[in-house]
């Protein structure tokens, strides 16, 4: 079941939950002298008279965090200024393995600034900090990992000898930003950490309980001139293959159209650098997407909603393009579009169109289109949903409905509700899908089903004991083909353990039928230690009966950090289901410097294999430069040596 409340509660907020609601406001000040971003927090001078706040909880015990938080903020023309202290009882089990901007920081000792600018309660904008300074930035409404395009935070941290501090200096100019004049921010600060597996936060929110996070107040937004600069990323790459010289080159490209309207596009585009995610062994009746990392489909991407778990609109569809332009933006504070034309010269054309307005923090309504036309192919269709929350409760109806040459029209009508409160979440989804709908340029699993489901779900922590969660749910579908006969019906149940030295283990079990067949899947997980991404062991063991064969499935992973600057993946599975299939997958990343790494990655699938090997210095301002050996993205391998040069240009109109 989607988590759609993730949707409307923005990055970083999904979980925060308060049973007695406060409110707290903080008075911005302009600081007597610009602070220093050193890591070294100095509250007497640097930080003196700042808007500060401390204290924490613990997000899902709702109990007083044990280590203490303490936090500054303060802002001028420029820049929004923070700092943060954290306790830490045990200093020498903080962790900080990462030393790059912007990046992953999952694993380590962090605190997290989340700034709604807008202060409509659905545009976050999230900067983490560990120890060492590295930082990871998620701007609302989407971004692309580009230094030229997203901008840079400066950000500092150290270890002390009773805990660790951060600080940092964010751009105004980063974010999409209300119209100048003396605002109101809405903000909270979090943090992780990783020797307690908790997340805390200095305000606990969530669903009915969001309009509680902190305001700061009398903070004067600058207006960001718009200097009416076109950001042009062009790139070339030279190289050999088995069979010929190969040269190309082509241009990405992004400017403002007015205050809060941007303009991106992308001539002839390149994601041979792009390492796409590998789908695992799994059996599955229903077609699969893997992630789409590309930065073109990155950059606005929340303002391009199409869907839920089905869309309209599905990136992957679109492998590549000659020609794409996309522009996004804010109508207001509650309501923002997106339009994306693609096209391949010749061949084939696709559009997309969104809208979205929030009357309320937590009503959301989407609206969306989509064209693609192609030689035999002409396939036109809408989207409409609507929620809202009331109390824990988040309600949602939608349709949608297409118009397609080959098979006429056909619609996809779903309504139901979730709830989250804490310690329990209860869903319930019903769906009607035509025999003839076909959303060529999105995704759809299935068509000529109706029906329902629902679940219910259990989470318990314990604040002593070796035992520190437990949770356990059901859940159970009925569906029907239109025509009445029967199509598909599951019973599940699953639950959890997890201990306090790390290691989790995980049951379920699925009865179903699907047509013909009668269904069985049983599975076991273990992982140890959860939550660390750079050491950890994991095993999953999955046994059944499916489509009327046995199956087997063993997987393995393992992470190792033999170096501070070398992470090393490895996973294998193997299943035996009709007949024998394995995947094995090794990875490897070594950072030369915070802006340059060599990376690699091996993949056999069974008799199949691929590798490649690449140096990149990309991340920073500047040229970047990406020398691949191999084809990151190729079922088998490919003997290539390419060079690609990617130089920014700022062009002022």
């Amino acid at each position: 079941m989607p988590r759609f409340t993730c949707f409307l509660l923005g990055i970083g907020l999904c979980g925060f939950a308060s049973a007695e609601p406060s409110l707290t406001e903080l008075a911005s000040v302009r600081l007597a002298q610009t602070p220093v971003i050193d890591g070294a927090v100095d509250e007497a001078t640097e930080w003196l008279g700042a808007a500060t706040g401390q204290g924490a909880i613990e997000i899902v015990t709702k109990a007083p965090s044990p280590e203490n938080m303490q936090f500054w903020l303060a802002t001028d023309e420029n820049y929004i200024y923070f700092a943060a202290r954290m306790a830490d009882s045990q200093p020498d089990t903080i962790v900080a393995q990462e030393t790059r901007k912007n990046v992953n920081l999952s694993g380590n000792d962090t605190v997290t600034l989340v700034l709604d600018v807008l202060g409509s309660l659905t545009d976050f904008n999230v900067f983490s900090i560990n120890p060492a300074g590295a930082n990871s930035i998620s701007i609302a409404g989407g971004r692309a990992a580009k230094a030229e395009w997203l901008g840079e935070i400066l950000t500092a941290g150290r270890k002390t000898a009773t805990g660790w501090e951060a600080e940092a200096r964010i751009p105004w100019k980063i974010m999409r930003l209300p119209a100048p004049g003396e605002r109101t921010i809405r903000f909270n600060v979090r943090r992780y950490i990783p020797r307690l597996l908790r997340d805390v936060a200095w305000l606990l929110t969530d669903g009915d309980n969001l309009a509680n996070i902190g305001r700061l107040t009398g903070v004067n937004v600058p207006k960001i001139e718009n200097a009416r600069t076109i950001q042009l990323l062009p790139y070339a790459y030279v190289g050999q293959n088995e069979e010929e010289f190969i040269f190309n080159s082509g241009l990405d490209f992004r400017t403002k159209l007015m205050d809060r309207l941007e303009l991106v596009g992308a001539i002839n585009p390149d994601f041979r650098n792009i390492e796409n995610q590998i789908l695992s062994l799994d059996f599955s009746y229903f077609e699969r997407l893997a992630d789409d990392g590309r930065p073109f489909f990155a950059e606005g991407s929340s303002y391009f909603r199409t869907g839920y778990d089905a869309r309209l609109f599905a990136s992957q569809r679109v492998p590549s393009f000659d020609v794409g332009v996309k522009a996004f933006g804010k109508l207001s504070d509650k309501s923002q579009f997106g339009f994306m034309n693609l096209n391949t010269i010749g061949e084939e054309n696709a559009f997309v169109a969104a809208y979205n307005y929030y009357p309320e923090s937590r009503s959301n309504l989407d609206v969306a289109v989509a064209s693609l036309r192609r030689d035999g192919v002409s396939n036109d269709g809408a989207f409409v949903n609507y929620s809202q929350g009331i109390g824990p409760n988040l309600y949602y109806a939608n349709i949608m409905s297409t118009a397609d040459a080959e098979v006429g029209g056909g619609s996809r009508i779903t309504a139901g509700f979730f709830s989250d409160v804490p310690g329990r979440n209860l869903w319930f989804d019903m769906v009607s899908i035509d025999s003839n709908f076909r959303p060529r340029l999105g995704f759809s699993s299935e068509q000529d089903v109706k029906g329902f489901a629902g679940g219910f779900g259990q989470f318990k922590s314990n604040k002593t004991g070796a035992i520190m969660d437990i949770d356990w749910g059901v859940d159970a579908g009925k569906y029907w083909h239109q025509d009445g006969d029967p199509y598909r019906s599951s019973v599940a149940a699953y639950g959890g353990l997890a201990w306090r030295n790390g290691f989790a283990l995980n049951l379920s079990g699925r009865i179903s039928t699907f047509e013909q067949f009668n269904d069985e899947r049983y599975s076991l997980a273990m992982a140890w230690p959860r939550g660390d991404r750079y050491r950890q062991y994991s095993y999953s063991y999955t046994t059944g009966f499916l489509s009327g064969e046995d199956y087997r499935s063993h997987r393995i992973g393992l992470a190792l950090q033999p170096h501070r600057d070398l992470v090393i993946g490895a996973s294998a599975q193997f299943v035996s289901h009709f007949d024998e299939a394995s995947q094995l997958i090794l990875s490897a990343n070594w950072d030369l410097h915070k802006n340059r790494a060599i990376s690699g990655r091996v993949v056999r699938r069974n008799n199949d294999y691929n590798a490649y090997v690449s140096f990149r210095q990309s991340g920073g301002r500047g040229n970047e430069y990406f020398l691949i050996l191999g084809d990151p993205n190729a079922r088998q391998f490919k003997s290539s040596l390419i060079l690609k040069v990617v130089s920014p240009i700022d062009l002022r109109i």
